[in-house]
């Protein structure tokens, strides 16, 4: 073992000792740890040459970037520099590229000079987790530590001349070891002045580098500005937010409900309150397994139920999200509380872990109180009259709630479009302005307008935010909201029915029920099960995960082709290699020189056999561009050389008589 190998060895140390302490994962340090360890000792290596190792390299790092693609590693809020943790599985990669160079020969065992460049790389990319004031002088004292190997490393690398005096050695031996303090004592001032000044750094990146990014918990908290969904509905449009297992379309799955209305936002009902656990449970329900309660919203019936398995792919907020009229949920919290608009929230919900959520077809009718419907009709203050006035144009005939409901859905789709964004003038009401002047608008504007006008009318209603789940993941078996689904809408009481949702925004505003393509679909199976996985064992959910894992088709399908390729290797294993060579038949090397010598001579008439052609076919062709009795016999002869090749009738006589038959049809 020399002396540079053991100086790379502790520079991949320190980097999986601040890759594993500062993002908190250390199977992977440890595993890299162990692996370079080995490599020391390990006397057998691999021969590889440049342009190998090249593609090697490219392979890995292609790999790394996919495995960042279908499960990131999540940062939590304090620690993320980036808003990517694609920077992560580069270091990744780094540390592999290093580690790897353990086991390749090369000449005199020595490990190459690039090595540093590739560490310096590897703490460059995880710098970008950034320790808080605590673990900075941590953080400083590994790059030191680092730069320190790095120096020591190059110098045991270099072939010093046999005839170099001592003298000389220890003059470069003291100017190594003073280079190296000033430049220890440099980079570490000026890390502490960088760490002094971050802030300042920060807000130069976020304001020159890094868009504008929404959070993603906009329009499902207490408060909901106009313009939150358009705005969440924007933030990273494709991502995931909800993944849910149902047989039919889930449709609605509300995540806030907000009965006040106070210029430019919508404030929900503060009153929340426990839902007890259910002592038993109803028919045809099971708990799921692991660590799951149950919470009985309202009393069961005995119609059917629907199923819901919902998994909160992002975490917004303590907000469930779920169908309306949901009567049963199961999750594993200790909490679980409901406001008066029955937005159920759950402080210790967890990312990545699925809920179920139950649903009567048959909904029970639910008598509103006094109190709620005096609440549900209130009128905002600020707006103009003419709103009211427009109102009882619209529904001033109609009698009962549905026929005011319907007389508002019909106002919206006859006399406004849809648009994301909308302007509203210096000074003005935002909804008076659309109601009275029609401007395009979103969902939130129509929603907004509808139950301003519903309260008008004397219909309880209220202003909910959530996802529409209609699009179907249908390699995985399961329906999507992304973010690009966000929606608004609203729902109304009616004394007949109870409460109905109403969406008043037009066709072309609201979410799309188109599914992806299918290599999309594919890739989200993956990266959502990656994700889910991972999340589940770092919680402890070990049979959560489990489950997951062997209800999961890819693994399913990997243990079936694993299972098929065992057979196939027993079965090569087991097979004579007699029985498996190919020998070679010589008839049939002399109807392929016979047809090359047809082929080539045809060519000479300008006849040539496209890709994708029999026999037959140019031999039909060949009849019909006849032009003397030669064509018509190449045509007759082709039909005789498919018969003797594919027919079976590649007798020596049938032989002789294609090789007969090539001197009168070219003559």
């Amino acid at each position: 073992m020399s002396a540079q190998r053991l100086f790379g060895f502790l520079s991949i140390a320190v980097q999986v000792t601040v890759l594993g302490y500062f993002s908190g994962t250390y199977v992977f340090p440890v595993c890299i740890a162990l692996i370079a360890f080995s490599g020391l000792f390990v006397k057998q290596r691999i021969s590889i040459n440049r342009r190998l190792g090249f593609w090697i390299t490219v392979g890995l790092f292609h790999l790394f970037v996919a495995k960042n693609f279908i499960a990131p590693h999540d940062f939590t809020p304090a620690q993320s520099f980036i808003r990517t943790p694609l920077a992560y599985a580069i270091g990744q990669f780094f540390i592999v590229v290093q580690t790897a160079q353990f086991y390749i020969r090369r000449e005199d065992d020595r490990l190459p000079l690039s090595m540093p460049a590739w560490g310096i790389a590897t703490l460059v990319f995880l710098g970008d987790v950034q320790p808080d004031y605590r673990q900075m002088p941590y953080f400083q004292a590994a790059v030191l530590v680092f730069l320190a190997l790095a120096t020591l490393f190059v110098s045991s690398s270099r072939h010093f001349r046999a005839q170099q005096l001592d003298t000389r050695r220890w003059s470069r031996l003291v100017s190594m070891f003073l280079t190296l303090g000033l430049a220890l004592g440099a980079g570490w001032g000026a890390s502490a002045a960088l760490r002094q000044h971050e802030r300042e750094f920060d807000d130069l990146i976020s304001r020159y580098l890094i868009p504008d990014d929404p959070p993603t918990t906009a329009g499902f908290s207490g408060n909901s500005h106009l313009g939150s969904i358009a705005a969440t509905k924007s933030n990273n449009e494709a991502r995931i937010a909800l993944r849910v297992y149902a047989e039919e379309s889930p449709g609605y799955f509300r995540g806030a409900a907000f009965d006040h209305y106070r210029n430019p936002s919508w404030v929900a009902n503060r009153g929340d309150s426990d839902v007890p656990r259910a002592a038993s449970l109803p028919s045809g329900i099971s708990t799921p397994p692991g660590e799951y309660e149950s919470f009985l919203i309202s009393k069961a019936g005995s119609g059917k139920w629907m199923q819901f398995e919902v998994w909160p792919a992002a975490s917004q907020t303590p907000a469930v999200f779920s169908p309306l009229g949901t009567a049963l949920l199961q999750a594993p919290i200790s909490q679980l509380s409901r406001n008066a608009d029955d937005v159920f929230h759950a402080p210790d919900l967890l990312q990545g872990i699925p809920f179920h959520v139950a649903t009567q077809q048959q909904k029970p009718l639910i008598e509103l109180s006094p109190s709620d419907r005096e609440r549900l009709t209130r009128i905002p203050d600020r707006l103009d009259p003419q709103v009211g006035r427009l109102a009882e144009q619209i529904g001033g005939e109609s009698h009962s709630a549905a026929e005011k409901i319907a007389a508002v859905k019909s106002h919206f789709l006859t006399n406004y479009k849809y648009h994301v964004g909308i302007t509203i003038p210096t000074g003005a009401e935002p909804l008076s302005y659309f109601l009275l002047e029609k401007p395009d608008a979103h969902c939130e504007y129509f929603a907004s307008g509808t139950a301003i006008l519903l309260r008008y009318l004397g219909v309880p209603c209220r202003y909910v935010t959530g996802f529409v789940v209609s699009e179907k993941n249908v390699v995985g078996g399961f329906w999507v909201a992304r973010n690009r689904h966000a929606h608004a809408w609203v729902e109304a009481y009616d004394d007949q029915q109870g409460w109905v949702i109403v969406e008043a925004t037009p066709p072309d505003g609201t979410p799309e029920t188109n599914p992806a393509p299918l290599p999309k679909q594919f890739l989200d199976y993956l990266r959502e099960g990656f994700l889910s996985l991972r999340i589940q064992l770092q919680q402890g959910y070990i049979r959560i995960a489990l489950r997951a894992l062997f209800q999961s088709r890819a693994f399913l399908v990997t243990l079936l082709s694993l299972f098929v390729y065992v057979l196939y290797r027993s079965y090569r294993r087991r097979t004579p290699t007699s029985r498996r060579r190919k020998i070679p038949d010589p008839r049939v090397d002399e109807l392929q020189r016979l047809l090359k010598k047809m082929d080539a001579r045809m060519r000479k008439h300008k006849l040539q056999r496209s890709a994708g052609e029999t026999l037959h076919q140019f031999a039909d062709r060949v009849a019909r561009n006849a032009t003397d009795q030669n064509l018509e016999a190449a045509a007759l002869w082709y039909r005789c050389y498919a018969d003797a090749r594919y027919g079976g009738d590649s007798t020596p006589e049938s032989l002789k008589h294609l090789e007969n038959g090539l001197k009168p049809a070219t003559s």
